[in-house]
């Protein structure tokens, strides 16, 4: 008995319970489209621009086509990302961020409730201008996003939907919908591209400007990535997030306790061949 309740013990401090949260992204305003793949597309005569935020944490991944016979340029000193109206220029070459997400949520049953979050993080950005010659292609991941505080979205906010999981029989997850409104997560791309030259005389200057959001957030311990659709096909509009409670330093101080207590209860109760 005294060596099962040390090992029960020991198990329950050194397991970490894991949750994760994987997440839709919309778009509004501006001019891509999202196509059958989930990546969100621009595409003229002259250029073609694909977002796609599939991964952990929210990766920002630009793919830039030149589709004319004339060079492009990329200018990532005059391209950033904006969120709460503070743009993160895509040139610099290291930087850290932090801010804040908050939404104000009318659920079903007509009860108002708040929702805040916050992020932080390093980014590792390109730096200067590229160049991309006719017929041909420049693939960026400038920054990614993260430590997402979706733990602390209210539990009744989250509402039971049936779901399919990746051969596996259905089952329920824990989800919330957004409008762009109340999106926990809003941001901006901008863009700056030059077609011929990058001397504004010479070449023609033009902007993107895509706004993106958080549409839908799902919640699960059970429910591993490779289960869900948007992962196995990697889907650029999704990405997921992974909160890991009780591992690290707490879990092996309480070890220690448990097992400091274990020995005491060891040397309080005897066998039973003792009696």
């Amino acid at each position: 008995m005294k060596k099962l309740l040390m090992i029960l013990g020991v198990l329950m401090l050194l397991s970490s319970c894991s949750t994760y949260y994987y997440s839709t992204l919309s778009s509004s305003e501006g001019v891509a489209e999202k196509d059958d793949f989930g990546d969100f597309v621009y595409e003229n005569d002259s250029v073609k621009v694909v977002y796609s935020f599939f991964g952990y944490n929210l990766p920002i991944h630009i793919t830039v086509i030149n589709n004319s016979d004339q060079p492009l340029y990329v200018d990532w000193q005059r391209s950033a990302l904006i969120i709460d109206d503070v743009a993160t220029n895509y040139k610099q070459n290291k930087l850290t961020f932090d801010g804040n997400i908050s939404a104000n949520t009318l659920n079903y049953n007509r009860n108002f409730s708040s929702t805040d979050g916050s992020f932080n993080g390093s980014i590792s950005l390109p730096d200067g201008v590229s160049f991309i010659p006719p017929k041909s292609r420049t693939d960026h991941t400038p920054m990614t996003l993260g430590d997402f505080s979706f733990d602390r979205i209210p539990k009744k906010s989250f509402t039971k939907v049936k779901f399919a999981r990746e051969n596996l029989a259905p089952s329920k997850i824990n989800t919330m919908r957004f409008a762009e409104f109340n999106s926990p997560l809003k941001f901006r791309s901008y863009l700056t591209l030059y077609s011929g030259s990058l001397d504004p005389e010479k070449g023609k200057p033009f902007v993107l400007d895509q706004q993106f959001y958080i549409s839908e957030v799902m919640k699960s311990a059970e429910i591993k990535p490779e289960e869900v659709y948007g992962y196995s096909n990697k889907r650029g509009d999704f990405f997921y997030y992974k909160k890991t409670k009780g591992s690290g330093f707490g879990a092996v101080m309480g070890t220690i306790a448990v097992c400091a207590a274990c020995i005491a209860i060891d040397a309080a109760i005897p066998d039973a061949e003792e009696y």
